[in-house]
């Protein structure tokens, strides 16, 4: 199959009647090839590609627009992360128009994504920051959880430090226990997460961290708590070993 043109915004089709049963059974093909090719393999690509033009003809926007940044992710797969921010910025502009906050969250995260693959750090977190107010607006916690950590993560990684503030630290926090309440609490979801959110306390608090995380409130309400004051303590006796200051 010959792949679309990422230049090329699909033309939706007005349909005033019930989608054919036949494209109906075609795109649920599609969709469970997808599902299958959790590899992000060329097959997957081309099973997106496929599932891209059934949407049109179905005229489901919000539908066209996911799989276009679905097309996006795979080439970013791939390494090619330029063609991949095309797809997602195509997929954008097509999300614009049936103005979901819930597809437009999962596309602006794919274009953080993209961003940082391309080391474009301020672009990356300006995309995460947009993914995190679409997941707010729509209530999808699980995204919007994942959206902070990947925020947080591309600050920590391009060494953008004004990004840890107090604010920071208890999004973070809130990450944490959103992972707990939906049922994201495998052991290296959480403790990525953590070793991330003690990263955060010793960024903004230096020595004070252990203390603020004891008697901080919003910690106490939640069972990691002793665990993040112990990946802190931890990652203090690594600085001191090393014979850094935490401060």
């Amino acid at each position: 199959m010959t792949w679309l043109c990422s230049r090329s915004r699909p033309h939706f089709r007005d349909r005033s009647v019930a989608a054919p049963l036949k494209l109906v059974r075609r795109a649920f093909h599609f969709v469970v090839i997808v599902i299958s090719a959790t590899d992000r393999s060329r097959p997957a690509l081309d099973a997106y590609q496929n599932a891209r033009e059934i949407y049109n003809e179905l005229g489901n926007v919000a539908r066209v627009a996911l799989t276009s940044s679905d097309i996006g992710a795979c080439f970013g797969h791939f390494g090619e992360h330029e063609i991949a921010l095309r797809y997602h910025q195509e997929a954008k502009e097509t999300a614009r128009e049936c103005s979901d906050d819930s597809v437009l969250g999962i596309i602006q995260h794919n274009m953080g994504s993209a961003f940082e693959h391309l080391g474009r750090p301020e672009e990356a977190i300006d995309a995460f920051v947009e993914a995190t107010v679409c997941h707010e607006r729509s209530g999808d916690l699980r995204r919007l959880a994942y959206s902070i950590e990947c925020l947080y993560f591309a600050a920590l990684r391009f060494n953008v430090q004004h990004l840890f503030t107090e604010q920071a630290v208890r999004q973070l926090v809130r990450v944490i226990e959103i992972y707990w309440i939906t049922g994201v609490n495998e052991q290296f979801v959480m403790s990525r997460t953590l070793t991330l959110c003690a990263q955060a306390f010793i960024e903004v608090f230096g020595e004070k961290a252990v203390a603020c995380a004891s008697e901080d409130p919003t910690l106490q309400r939640i069972d990691w708590a002793e665990a993040v004051v112990s990946q802190i303590n931890q990652l203090k006796q690594c600085y001191r070993d090393l014979g850094l200051r935490t401060e």
